[in-house]
């Protein structure tokens, strides 16, 4: 297999989980047209044969070639994509290597690059999104699929809203463990809220779990906007600036260089924060479309002290690995 040899995939083989390969990733950038056919072998190679890749003894080669293909947006790694959603089933036992790319990779992020490789594929990425024996956290990436996929203009609004109605009754249904809730539940608000449709929270309002932390807010936003407002679709300008956010993945150095923490695109709070923030500031706009607030984030969430990586010394002074100690829950 000729993948395995060449200099340009070599880097991800033995791979320091703590350095950011980003001029690895430039040379396959640069050399697109003969890196694209290595990385759709090894991705090939990995779907038949995913025990054979583990990023826990260094191999990086299946995610690196997830993440490019979809920055290459490669339609033929479509089927190794969906692949990898259907194995992360609830009561399956896992092979090592699908887990990795689920785990290697932001929730959000995750959902940009299913986003762009099923673009193609909507109804598919819908059944899947439905599909209640696949694991929350990953139906919630496909979430944000979708959402990419209704901003970059290949899902049209009333689908996208016929979807959304159907997710809520689904999630209602499923069986969300406690330590789940409070990230899927938030996470679908947020998606919903790029689809300028207050009717839909109104319907669904009674299946949110009333243990959600913001529950008593979502209703504070849902009895403040007046009777007679009218949401309107995105115009292009609109799109455009969600896009940037929540469109398709397109740039692995910017948007993946902070791959050793996964599941943090933003924590839940700040997750619904965003969403009750745009809501809450229609009175103020009248017939502005909600995704257009100011307070909606544009932006990464700014820390004010450092992230912690994985392999980093805990904060708590236990002397352990973040990854052995807190950053265990």
């Amino acid at each position: 297999m000729k993948f395995l040899s060449d200099p340009l995939l070599k880097p991800f083989k033995d791979f320091d989980f703590n350095t950011f390969p980003k001029e690895a990733i430039e040379s396959l950038i640069e050399n697109q047209q003969q890196s694209q056919t290595l990385l759709l072998d090894a991705y090939t190679d990995f779907i038949t044969t995913p025990d054979d890749y583990s990023a826990h003894s260094g191999n990086y080669l299946h995610v690196i070639s997830f993440v490019m293909l979809a920055y290459f947006k490669e339609k033929n790694a479509w089927f190794g994509c969906r692949k990898v959603i259907e194995a992360l089933s609830i009561g399956r036992e896992y092979d090592n290597g699908f887990v990795d790319i689920f785990d290697c990779i932001r929730v959000t992020q995750f959902g940009r690059m299913i986003g762009v490789l099923g673009k193609e594929h909507t109804e598919e990425l819908i059944e899947l999104l439905l599909n209640e024996d696949i694991e929350p956290f990953v139906r919630a990436s496909v979430s944000f699929a979708l959402q990419s996929c209704y901003l970059e203009g290949d899902l049209e609004q009333n689908k996208y809203i016929q979807v959304l109605d159907k997710l809520f009754d689904s999630y209602a249904n499923s069986n969300i463990e406690d330590d789940e809730q409070e990230f899927v539940w938030s996470s679908l608000l947020q998606v919903c809220s790029t689809a300028n449709n207050m009717d839909l929270m109104e319907k669904h309002y009674h299946q949110v779990p009333t243990n959600l932390k913001q529950y008593d807010k979502l209703g504070e936003i849902i009895e403040s906007v007046p009777e007679d407002y009218e949401f309107l679709p995105l115009n292009q300008q609109e799109r455009e600036f969600l896009c940037e956010e929540f469109g398709y993945f397109n740039d692995p150095l910017q948007d993946f260089k902070e791959w050793q923490l996964p599941f943090e695109p933003y924590t839940e709070e700040e997750l619904f924060e965003a969403m009750k923030s745009a809501f809450a500031s229609m009175q103020e706009a009248s017939n502005t479309p909600i995704t257009d607030m100011p307070n909606f984030p544009s932006s990464p969430i700014i820390r004010e002290s450092p992230k912690v990586g994985r392999n980093d010394p805990c904060p708590c002074g236990s002397g352990k690995k973040f990854k052995k100690c807190c950053g265990k829950n």
